[in-house]
């Protein structure tokens, strides 16, 4: 029947038996009539839970926000574990969802701090890992962990866990009405490399998302494969790793299962010191540049609409915090952040504005060197306007 059998045991505590079995029959006879599945039972009871959410990846981190505020949660967001703990000093969650391989602090780490606190022992974290190996599972149970999900996203999968773990809520409002057939954004019918029918699936339906997800992996992975390639030839086998893991994960989530495979299959030979990487690398690397051809049209469609929306700096007030900044980077990271966070919105919507996510990614996985390059690139940006 296509489903999965798994066992859980530990001495003293006992075995648990599960079993996951997928049935599509009932969901295709709804859409076959235009009208939309009924949502899985229980979702309506958890609506107005509150989830951490940590994910470094900015794309697979808008997935999973707009699939759980779209079952009406509430989200808090962190880039990493140790992020993730700082958040949790200050709210309080119904549930965890941990990415397990991120910057900074990876999720195995995050989860054991948390099990050491008292008063975050019951607090559910469910692993997203891109790996379905029973060890992965293993190790992540074996760190605290209450159960373990695999990327790409499976909605029915992702929709269960979150009954299973939340807590149902008296009188919870009902989750949001889903995205409307045909609603959202020019979205081709097809482009190379990509599975529409099971992007869209991922995206919860939402064809506006699935086109801004895929704009957003064309703008962001324009460089890669040059990156990948240098890497490479300088040796660093765990920088093309990561670059190739972060690929691998988007492209699932987005439909890109051919790419998706290709990118398992170079970063397992990466992983190995003594792996043979030419021929995955070339197969990875061809099927990246064919993706990003397909998206090309539609990222150069959007770059000038966005050139000619985006508003002006505020150079003064821009300024100010810029100087603020950079000494708290070198004496008081939280302060450091408190500054960014007035600046972020200066720089938003402005053609300064992607240099501004690149500080902000550099703060998150706390790189003082790499945003001090930032800084200094829009001073000089300001400098050059304000003359």
């Amino acid at each position: 029947m296509g489903g999965e059998l798994a066992v859980e045991s530990a001495p003293g505590l006992g075995s648990t038996f599960s079993f996951a079995l997928d049935f599509e029959v009932a969901a295709a006879a709804w859409e076959d009539d235009g009208r939309e599945p009924p949502k899985p039972l229980g979702l309506e009871g958890i609506a107005g839970g509150r989830v951490l959410l940590v994910e470094d990846n900015d794309i697979n981190r808008e997935i999973a926000r707009e699939l759980l505020t779209g079952v009406g949660l509430l989200v808090t967001e962190a880039e990493n574990g140790a992020a993730a703990l700082a958040v949790l000093e200050r709210e309080r969650f119904d549930l965890v969802l941990m990415d397990l391989q991120m910057p900074v602090m990876d999720g195995h780490e995050a989860t054991r701090r948390i099990r050491t606190r008292p008063e975050w022992a019951e607090l559910p974290v469910v692993a997203m890992t891109a790996h379905a190996m029973s060890n992965e599972r293993e190790q992540s149970l074996a760190a605290g962990m209450n159960d373990h999900l695999t990327k790409p996203v499976d909605v029915e999968a992702l929709h269960a866990a979150l009954v299973r773990w939340i807590p149902p809520r008296k009188g919870a409002a009902p989750p949001p009405e889903g995205p409307k057939a045909g609603e959202g954004g020019q979205l081709p019918e097809q482009l190379p490399g990509i599975d529409m029918a099971r992007g869209l699936k991922a995206a919860g339906g939402n064809r506006a998302l699935f086109l801004r997800l895929l704009l957003q992996f064309g703008e962001n992975n324009c460089d890669t494969p040059a990156r990948i390639a240098v890497a490479m030839a300088e040796g660093r086998r765990e920088e093309a790793r990561a670059l190739v893991h972060a690929v691998r994960g988007v492209a699932g989530n987005l439909g890109g299962m051919v790419l998706y495979e290709a990118a398992t299959a170079l970063e397992d030979r990466l992983a190995d010191p003594d792996g043979e990487t030419a021929a995955p690398l070339a197969r990875f690397t061809l099927l990246l540049e064919q993706l990003l051809a397909g998206l090309s049209p539609l990222v150069a469609r959007r770059q000038p609409l966005a050139r000619e929306e985006a508003r002006e700096v505020d150079t003064p007030a821009v300024a100010v915090l810029l100087r603020a900044l950079e000494p708290l980077l070198l004496s008081d990271l939280g302060e450091a952040r408190s500054r960014f966070e007035e600046l972020r919105p200066l720089l938003a919507g402005t053609r300064l504005a992607a240099a501004g996510e690149a500080l902000g990614r550099a703060m998150a996985e706390y790189d003082t060197d790499a945003a001090l390059a930032v800084i200094h690139r829009l001073a000089q940006a300001i400098d050059h306007e304000g003359g």
